[in-house]
């Protein structure tokens, strides 16, 4: 789980804040950062799955807005990499 959270940081501190969107994209990082330091301090399931919940949403968010996207890749010669997925395991300490 402490990787997920620092996944999640990773991306808040990527974030290009000359784009409007990027604000959003902070509030909800920010919120599924604490509810992973929560799932971690209160034992609680339930924490997790909201978060991964959001970062599932998010990413068919980013899916549907790609398809739309003509305009090509920012960056060149760049890896391909799928954002933090977040799995519900029996215990939040895995």
């Amino acid at each position: 789980m402490r990787q997920c959270g620092q996944v999640v940081r990773h991306l808040k501190d990527a974030l290009d804040f000359s784009y409007k969107i990027s604000y959003s994209l902070y509030a909800l990082y920010d919120f599924v950062e604490r509810q992973l330091a929560k799932a971690m301090y209160e034992q609680k399931v339930e924490r997790i799955q909201s978060a991964g919940k959001i970062m599932r949403d998010l990413e068919e968010s980013f899916v549907q807005v790609a398809k739309q996207d003509a305009s090509g890749p920012m960056m060149g010669n760049a890896q391909q990499v799928t954002a933090c997925l977040l799995y519900t395991s029996p215990s939040p300490r895995d």
